[in-house]
């Protein structure tokens, strides 16, 4: 079995289940997913389950089979407990970041492999990618608000990505993100543009009243959804992948949205740099995206 404990908001989310997914496909094998980390922390939730794939959560039984304990002040504890007073053998095959190597994962042996991580750096292969791609569709519950964003997609000549949120209200996250600012979606429409007039652009963001009403970017912002807090993350992911040309933000749901919907003729435009100080760590960034 793979167990993938799921964390973080969507984006993250996805690349662990990018990672575990293609394992067990490679292997054969079942996955499940240990949603622990959302009991303990509720400000996100375990999104994945809005696309049309299959989701099983470890059950409590099967922790204590795998001995793959919940992520709870006691499970951490036993978890360092078993580390040390037991055999490799009797544990689940732990893996976590930092310092994994992609490729020895995938020349694991078959016993239970326990994935704790992000992963934002695993590059999958291009049938992996092309599989997943085709994997990932909302549920059909979310038709609706799909259509309605799809005609308004068709009504603009490209598409923003805002993120605000906790890159600007929690310091820790801005310390270490920072919120890009206007700067940078004048230059990515700039090179979406190549001489043409843009005259509507979809603005996707978890603050859109915000950015209408201070930025001012030449351009008519359509806002995809004024509410976004009542949208699954997992339809503004899907709309993202459909937008003609795209700039994306330094975020994990920006980047899904462009590497989703990465075809020919696409335009994405992505930060030059992904976090507010230079660090060798960023997920990986197709060679086909402008960097601005």
């Amino acid at each position: 079995m793979i167990i993938v404990r799921l964390k973080g908001g969507l984006g993250n989310q996805l690349f662990q289940y990018a990672l575990g997914w293609s394992l067990a496909r490679q292997r054969h094998d079942e996955l499940a997913f240990d949603l622990s980390y959302y009991r303990r922390f509720h400000d996100r939730q375990p999104d994945l389950r809005d696309f049309d794939i299959p989701f099983r959560e470890l059950t409590f039984r099967e922790m204590l089979r795998y001995r793959a304990f919940p992520h709870t002040r006691i499970g951490d504890l036993l978890t360092k407990i078993q580390r040390r007073a037991m055999p490799d053998m009797w544990q689940p095959y732990r893996r976590e970041e930092p310092g994994v190597d992609f490729a020895s994962l995938r020349c694991d042996s078959k016993r239970t492999l326990f994935l704790d991580g992000y992963w934002q750096d695993n590059e999958l292969d291009d049938g992996d990618a092309m599989a997943l791609r085709r994997q990932l569709c909302p549920l059909p519950r979310f038709t609706d608000v799909m259509k309605r964003g799809e005609e308004i997609l068709a009504g603009c000549d490209a598409a923003i990505h805002v993120r605000r949120g906790d890159y600007i209200a929690n310091p820790r996250v801005a310390a270490e993100f920072g919120s890009l600012d206007v700067d940078h979606y004048r230059r990515g429409l700039a090179a979406i543009a190549l001489g043409r007039q843009l005259r509507r652009v979809a603005l996707f963001s978890d603050e859109p009243g915000w950015v209408v009403r201070h930025w001012d970017l030449g351009v008519e912002l359509v806002m995809m959804h004024p509410d976004p807090a009542r949208i699954s993350p997992v339809v503004d992911v899907s709309l993202m992948r459909l937008a003609t040309a795209l700039v994306i933000a330094n975020s994990s749901l920006s980047w899904w949205g462009a590497w989703l919907g990465e075809r020919s003729g696409r335009t994405v435009v992505a930060p030059a740099r992904w976090f507010a100080k230079e660090t060798p760590r960023s997920p990986w960034i197709s060679t086909r995206w402008i960097r601005v």
